[in-house]
């Protein structure tokens, strides 16, 4: 039912009425490009995006002032065969751009410093947290068999 109304309009449109169809085509393209005019408008300014209230503003600087290298980050990343030459060589390469804070506003490793040495294996794959977790309950009997002090045996 629904093909023979759609084949029925169709042929309608094409053999009987040809010029009202395009005529009709052309009205509502027109009509189209007046409205998208009037009604879409895009802003690119931010001071229109972003409000301006004291509030705000005050937020924004201490935003700004919290992670200063939010503006104009460089990424350097470095390749190497094993991840211990990788580390080694980013560790320095840190190390030399902290050396020159007029032209380097801060300096960090991603994947390096105190935190990724205490809580590292949040980074690693699954597999390797599985390796390591395994490693480590081997290694727990070696570990309980370490002669304690007096004051923690007391416990």
């Amino acid at each position: 039912m629904l093909t023979s109304n759609i084949t029925r309009f169709v042929t309608l449109a094409i053999l009987r009425r040809p010029a009202w169809i395009i005529a009709i085509s052309l009205l509502f393209g027109i009509l189209s490009t007046v409205y998208i005019v009037h009604y879409f408008k895009i802003s690119t300014d931010v001071s229109q995006i972003i409000e301006n209230e004291p509030g705000w503003a005050a937020r924004g600087k201490a935003i700004d002032e919290a992670f200063p290298n939010r503006g104009a980050p460089l990424l350097i990343v470095v390749e190497a065969p094993a991840q211990e030459f990788a580390s080694a060589v980013a560790t320095e390469l840190a190390g030399a751009l902290a050396k020159e804070p007029e032209r380097f506003k801060s300096v960090a490793q991603p994947e390096g410093g105190a935190f990724f040495e205490h809580n590292g294996l949040l980074s690693l794959p699954v597999p390797k947290v599985e390796e390591t977790t395994k490693q480590l309950v081997q290694a727990r009997p070696l570990i309980n068999t370490i002669p304690r002090s007096p004051a923690s045996r007391k416990r």
